[in-house]
């Protein structure tokens, strides 16, 4: 074991305990460090040991129990070191089991980490450090969209906002042909859906079918029920959900309150995109 990875897998070690080990932490980094994080969501900055202590507070706060597991670390010599992880948590509020795997690049200068990237892509990692021969064997099998879907709409139905958001990949697209809607970036997406699941006093979501047609995209017929706020009276929708993805994240989706307009819309996309 090289001595930078060694002292990554140190701060690493430190960083994951519960609660994190801050005089180590403060000994390892450097007081310039800088953290980058891009969850696909919102691009955040850290800098100093006091900002490291604070995304991992923020990571926590997201959770309702949550660890990191490492996978494996490599050195890229002058580049940095590169850690492959994994989180494994609990929805806060759906209590939905989350894994998944991303990776952070390490530079380091007299023994010190002076700053850290997370990349969700571990390809873009590979390639943060000089390691781009091992991106092809490294690359994350291809995703399982039809789980991803299941998962999205899982989330939906427990109305965990957080969760939802974090399936969107950057500059998402939400729009629905019968209510003639449409919502750009995570923000405005947020915003609908707060709205719209806020106006309910009791919401359940379900997929009735949900298939790939390839070329990323996914043809879904969700069910939702519920009562309005201050209402009796129950609601019961069913809809089609055309959506393309792009690395495992949402990159449009189109609701359609006609559910064969819905799947033919969807075998048209994965056509054109043949």
């Amino acid at each position: 074991m090289s001595e930078n990875v060694e002292i990554v897998t140190r701060a690493i070690a430190a960083s994951v305990s519960q609660p994190p080990d801050a005089d180590a932490l403060a000994a390892l980094l450097h007081p310039d460090h800088v953290l980058t994080t891009d969850w696909g969501v919102e691009s955040k900055t850290y800098r100093g040991v006091p900002g490291f202590l604070a995304a991992i507070a923020e990571t926590g706060a997201s959770w309702q129990s949550w660890r990191q597991e490492i996978e494996r670390v490599l050195d890229g010599g002058e580049s940095g070191v590169l850690v492959f992880m994994r989180l494994v948590a609990v929805g806060r509020h759906s209590g939905a089991p989350v894994d998944f795997p991303w990776a952070m690049a390490v530079t380091l200068r007299d023994g010190r980490l002076t700053s850290a990237q997370a990349f969700l892509d571990r390809s873009r990692a590979l390639q943060a450090v000089g390691l781009e021969e091992q991106a092809m064997s490294e690359e994350s099998p291809t995703p399982d969209l039809v789980e991803l879907g299941r998962r999205f709409v899982e989330a939906a139905s427990s109305r965990d906002v957080d969760t939802m958001l974090s399936f969107y990949g950057p500059d998402p697209v939400w729009e629905s042909m019968g209510m003639a809607t449409r919502f750009e970036g995570v923000a405005a997406i947020r915003g609908f859906y707060e709205d719209f699941l806020g106006a309910y006093e009791e919401f359940r979501a379900e997929p009735e079918e949900t298939i790939e047609l390839g070329k990323g995209v996914t043809f879904s017929v969700i069910v939702q029920q519920g009562r309005f706020a201050g209402s009796t009276a129950h609601v019961r929708m069913r809809f089609g959900a055309v959506t393309t993805w792009a690395d495992g994240l949402i990159k449009h989706t189109t609701n359609y309150t006609d559910v064969d307009e819905a799947r033919a819309a969807a075998e048209r996309l994965a056509g054109e995109r043949g």
